[in-house]
Order: C-alpha cells, then sequence, then structure tokens
C-alpha cells in the first residue's frame, strides 16, 4: 500500500483510521480533515491520543472503594486551573479537542461554568459517556453584577440538563453566587447516588431569601448512602431540621462535614439565616464515622445551652466566626482538635483557651491577635501535653516565644525538680510532648534558632513571610 506523507504525518492514501458509529456522529460536524495546511506542531491523531491518554491516567488514581466496573477515580483538582483536564487540552485547538472526542472516558469529569458553557455539548458529553462515572462542576464566575433572577435561570437550565445524570455521579459540585440561586434538592437530586461520595452546593454572597425556601418542601426521595464529604450552605442545614434530618442522618460512612454561608450582600441582610447549634448537632451527631466538621461563618449562630454527650474525636475547623459562635462551639463538642481561621483582631485568646477545654492540636490561621503571650503565658499554663501547634500568617509570634513554650512543654512532661535547659539529645525529641511545631508568615529566624528547634522538636518547620508576602491560602487535607 502507497503512503505519503501528509499534514498529519504519514497517513494511508486509501485507508483512514476507522471510527466507531458513535464517534462517527460526534465527529460529523467537524471530522478530521487529513489534507489540511500543516502547521509545525501538528502531530498525528494517532500518537496524539497516545500522549492524552497519558495525560488521562496521570489525572487518575485508584479507588478506595471495591468497585467491579471502575477500578481508578479522578484526583482532586481545582476546577478553576487553567491546567484542568479535559479542558486545558481541548482548548488548545479544533484539532485536539476533535481528538480527544476520540475517548469518551475523558470527559467523564468536565466543568460548566455558568452562563458560558454550551449545554448542547454538554448534553452530547452525557449520551456518550452513559453509563460510566461522573464528575460533575458548576461553577458561577460572577462576582455579584449578574441580576439575581437571571443567575438563578441560568442555574435552573443547568440542573434541567444535569440532574437526570446525578444518580451516576461520583463527585457533584455546584457552587453559584448568590443564596438565591441555589438549587432545590427536592427538585433535583430525587434519585438513589450510591457511588456519590463528594457532594458541594455553596454561594459566595448571602442575598436575602424567604422561608419559604425551607418551609414549603414536598416529600422527596433522595439516597447517598456512600457519600465521604458533605459541604453545604447552611440554607441546606434547616432544610434538613423542617425534614426531621432524614436524609443527613441516613449517611453511614460521613467523614467530613462543612457548613458555610456566603459573605452577607451590601446593604442587605438575610434575616432567614438563623442557624441554630440544635440544627448543627441534629446532623453532626448522628453518624458515626464523622471526623470532621467544618463551620465558614459569618453564620448567625443562636445560643442553645447543650450538655454532652461530646463529640471529643471530631477535628472542628471555625473559619471566620465571632467570639460568641466560637465558645458556643467549642464547649458543646469540647473537640481534641480545633482549627482557627480568620478570626477578628479583637479575638480574646484567654478566654478562649482558659477555659475547661483541652486539645492536643491547635491550628491558628489569619488571626492577628494569637502573639507571644498567648503562646508564652496560655499556652504554657493550661496545655502541658499540647502535640501539635501550626500558626499560619499570625505576624507576632517570634522565635523566643516559642522556644520559651517548646522548653516549658517539655519540663512538664519530664518532670524535672529543677528547671534544666533543653540540650538537644536525640531522647529529648521523643520524649517531648510536642512532636509538630510549624510556622508561616511568622517573623524571621535564625539559623541558629532554627537547628536549636529541629534538634528538639521532632515536625518542625518555620517560613518567615517576605517582602510583599501575602497572605497564604492555608488548603487543609479537605482541599478547602
Amino acid at each position: 500500500m502507497k503512503k505519503r506523507r501528509g499534514g498529519q504525518g504519514i497517513q494511508q492514501t486509501k485507508d483512514k483510521p476507522k471510527l466507531t458509529s458513535t464517534q462517527n456522529s460526534l465527529l460529523a460536524p467537524t471530522r478530521l480533515n487529513y489534507h489540511r495546511t500543516p502547521s509545525p506542531i501538528d502531530l498525528p491523531a494517532e500518537i496524539l491520543l497516545i500522549i492524552f491518554k497519558f495525560a488521562y491516567e496521570q489525572c487518575r488514581t485508584p479507588m478506595s472503594s471495591t468497585s467491579p466496573n471502575h477500578t481508578t477515580q479522578w484526583l482532586n483538582a481545582d476546577p478553576l486551573s487553567p491546567s484542568f483536564f479535559p479542558h486545558s487540552i481541548a482548548s488548545v485547538s479544533s484539532f485536539w479537542r476533535d481528538v480527544m472526542y476520540m475517548e469518551p472516558k475523558f470527559w467523564t469529569r468536565f466543568v460548566v461554568f455558568v452562563g458560558h458553557t454550551n449545554l448542547d455539548e454538554v448534553q452530547t458529553y452525557l449520551d456518550w459517556t452513559k453509563g460510566q462515572l461522573l464528575d460533575i462542576f458548576i461553577i458561577s464566575k460572577c462576582n455579584g453584577g449578574m441580576p439575581p433572577l437571571r443567575e438563578r435561570n441560568l442555574v435552573e437550565s443547568c440542573m434541567q440538563v444535569l440532574s437526570p445524570h446525578f444518580h451516576r455521579c461520583r463527585t457533584i459540585r455546584i457552587s453559584v453566587t448568590l443564596r438565591s440561586s441555589l438549587p432545590r434538592l427536592d427538585h433535583h437530586f430525587c434519585c438513589a447516588a450510591l457511588d456519590l461520595t463528594y457532594l458541594r452546593i455553596d454561594c459566595k454572597i448571602n442575598n436575602a431569601v424567604s422561608d419559604s425556601w425551607s418551609n414549603d418542601i414536598a416529600e422527596w426521595s433522595f439516597s447517598s448512602r456512600g457519600l465521604e464529604k458533605l459541604h453545604l450552605d447552611s440554607i441546606y442545614l434547616r432544610e434538613a431540621w423542617f425534614r426531621e434530618s432524614r436524609w443527613l442522618r441516613i449517611l453511614p460512612i460521613l467523614r467530613k462535614l462543612t457548613i458555610s454561608s456566603g459573605s452577607p450582600s451590601v446593604g442587605k441582610g438575610s434575616t432567614s439565616d438563623q442557624t441554630t447549634l440544635n440544627h448543627v448537632l441534629a446532623v453532626t451527631r448522628a453518624p458515626g464515622q464523622l471526623s470532621s466538621l467544618t463551620i465558614k461563618g459569618p453564620v448567625s449562630i443562636k445560643y442553645d445551652r447543650i450538655t454532652g454527650p461530646y463529640a471529643y474525636y471530631i477535628t472542628l475547623k471555625l473559619d471566620g466566626m465571632t467570639q460568641s459562635s466560637v465558645q458556643t462551639f467549642v464547649n458543646a463538642y469540647r473537640p481534641l482538635n480545633l482549627h482557627l481561621r480568620n478570626l477578628a483582631p479583637s479575638f480574646d485568646f484567654d478566654i478562649l483557651l482558659g477555659g475547661p477545654v483541652r486539645y492536643s492540636m491547635l491550628t491558628l490561621c489569619n488571626c492577628p491577635s494569637f502573639d507571644d503571650g498567648v503562646i508564652t503565658w496560655t499556652i504554657w499554663k493550661f496545655y502541658p501535653q499540647l502535640q501539635a501547634l501550626n500558626i499560619i500568617d499570625c505576624a507576632k509570634v517570634t522565635p523566643a516565644a516559642c522556644k520559651s513554650l517548646v522548653e516549658n512543654v517539655y519540663q512538664s512532661r519530664v518532670g524535672a525538680t529543677s528547671k534544666q535547659p533543653m540540650r538537644g539529645w536525640p531522647s529529648e525529641r521523643t520524649e517531648n510532648p510536642l512532636k509538630t511545631l510549624t510556622v508561616v508568615g511568622g517573623a524571621r529566624i535564625s539559623a541558629v534558632d532554627r537547628r536549636w528547634f529541629e534538634s528538639r522538636v521532632l515536625n518542625f518547620d518555620w517560613q518567615a513571610a517576605m517582602a510583599g508576602h501575602k497572605p497564604s491560602k492555608y488548603i487543609d487535607s479537605d482541599g478547602e
């Protein structure tokens, strides 16, 4: 058979690559052109497909659960990242996009940008990947400039196309701008999503939503017994409360729960967002496997007097909350691990840390009032058994205060009758209760001090704030 050099490399003049009937129907509007003008960056479709398959495999990881048809799953990734697969490759050129169309499995994860993505094209992906698990992201990129009714209608259009396929989703994330655009659960989540492991529905701006949004709920059926990570806007918490928490109580392997509330809209308050502690407790004390609870404020917390049983095993993460709200949650849960982020400069740590709750791990991120005084006095006095201290973007923390803390914690552990300075022996690293000390965005540290810490703390890291330093976007293991 005679071969010649074409625009796409070595091509067969008589026989072109054969496509299936499904691929032919999908590629009909933009069929591959094997005789177009050569380009220096062009590669044969066959070679490109091999490269794309390799890129696909790099985005996959073995599944934790045993599934007969799917041995791998998508890695966690930021859907807004320019390198997000498959859109990063498909956007290079129309030819690359056509090659990507030849593998339906490439499109089992995709992003729908509200008001920008062609929903007819999305329907093609959904029809093409029938029978395969999906990771779906619905993202609104507007920053409040879009009229509320328009965004709500656009989100509704997306849900009409995507919700019939929720039963075969592994990941569903719906992030809108306005709370009034959040989808109704009883309208779009009426299925048994047995493979769903991660569900996130949240908003950026908390504009006013009438109470009827939660009060006029009809009966509905939604099951997701395989759910492991759940992130909900607080308005859904009240909805679950009105439903007597039937859905959220039947999540036997739920490990991580995040409850958030968008920033208040300028000039408007949302009086309906009266999330009470009882609402939270109703859906967090029932699941037996819950290990992490994150509350992202501002959330209006109505004080409820709660007495046990306390969830000591939960890692409690509170973000952007007031002093009273933090105290309320801490007293209700009595957690061993506490994470605090984005607290006001007036926050009083002496009141919080001097209370009856004792923590084994503390993480402070962007807390201006956390300073040397808190470290050298409050933490040492009340937390002699502290095992881990992580300090991120708290500029008032110095190496001298942390050295004093390490010394004092060690002395309380060994029970020395007279204080003797730590000599940096290897045994001191293992005997010291404080196993982890991490400081990011703090004061500068000398080489001598760094060696001192490394010889006395098992896991030590200190990254000083540099000129022009921006606050760190602290990402925990949840990816939040």
